[in-house]
């Protein structure tokens, strides 16, 4: 009988020890917090790029509680979006998808998409939201993040073909969610400024590419430059907090150079960090449209 009782007491400890185990898996990470990344430029042939990345990588890891996201604002790839580039990337990205996190990116002027869906074909959706294009939607529970593709291959430039246009003209209206729009280009090369400010549940409109942190108002709508992870520019990432009534988003500046990094910085690079230490933004959601008012 003594037996019994032990053996019982020993499943119902494995069993409460595998319940606990999950639920404290699921609440390393937070479904509001959201880490924006921008302009990677990481591959075979790059230098210093590479153990930057790691180190912004070490301090998301390191997060307590860990994001359910982080999101990629485009040249992921070193500067031609090499197959090379991208098999020195997936281990590194392969950290955040140990760790639970998801992650999702749009497509760079350094990037190709044939090469980017070969090593990342998980990222290749069997029925894409636009065919030919690298575009997806990343739910959390306050606010959704609309990755569009601006990518014109062997340009600097980017572009949004019609395609995706009409796509998102048709999309925007229908959403009682807030919107964050997201591309690797700005407003002005996207040229989404007039579609965006009569959409009502857009919030704001992300980008990267400048490797600057900018935060403004443009063509009437809200829009946020973020930084580099270590190519030049501003040198850091973002930490979105998502709250029913808006979102808040806190630059971690980590360094500032142009074109490379020097061992003693300039003194105007030092300045610029200094400056940024501190620097956040918000944004108030919108409030959905009701459904008789949307009509008229």
């Amino acid at each position: 009988m003594m037996l019994k009782r032990l053996l019982l007491v020993l499943v119902v400890t494995v069993i409460n020890m595998g319940a606990w185990a999950q639920l404290d898996a699921t609440s390393r990470h937070d479904p509001n917090l959201v880490v924006l990344l921008s302009d990677l430029h990481t591959g075979a042939k790059s230098t210093y790029q590479k153990p930057k990345l790691m180190a912004i990588l070490d301090e998301i890891l390191a997060m307590k509680p860990l994001p359910a996201n982080v999101l990629i604002m485009g040249d992921v790839a070193y500067l031609d979006g090499l197959d090379a580039d991208y098999e020195v990337l997936k281990p590194i990205l392969q950290r955040l998808t140990n760790a639970g996190i998801a992650w999702s990116a749009v497509l760079g002027n350094h990037d190709r998409r044939e090469a980017f869906w070969r090593h990342f074909p998980e990222h290749l959706s069997a029925q894409p939201l636009v065919p030919g294009r690298h575009v997806s939607i990343v739910q959390t529970p306050h606010a959704q993040f609309v990755l569009l593709d601006t990518l014109l291959t062997g340009k600097v430039n980017g572009e949004l073909n019609e395609d995706q246009r009409v796509w998102l003209s048709a999309y925007l209206p229908t959403q009682k969610k807030p919107v964050f729009v997201c591309a690797h280009h700005p407003l002005g090369e996207s040229k989404l400024g007039g579609l965006l400010a009569t959409s009502p549940m857009v919030a704001a409109y992300i980008y990267g590419h400048h490797h600057y942190w900018q935060a403004k108002k443009t063509e009437g709508v809200n829009t946020l430059c973020l930084p580099s992870t270590g190519h030049w520019g501003d040198i850091g990432y973002v930490v979105v907090t998502l709250k029913p009534e808006g979102a808040d988003f806190a630059l971690q500046i980590r360094d500032h150079f142009k074109p490379k990094p020097l061992p003693e910085p300039q003194a105007a690079w030092t300045k610029r960090v200094e400056k940024l230490r501190n620097a956040s933004w918000s944004v108030t959601f919108p409030e959905a449209v009701p459904a008789a008012a949307a009509a008229d």
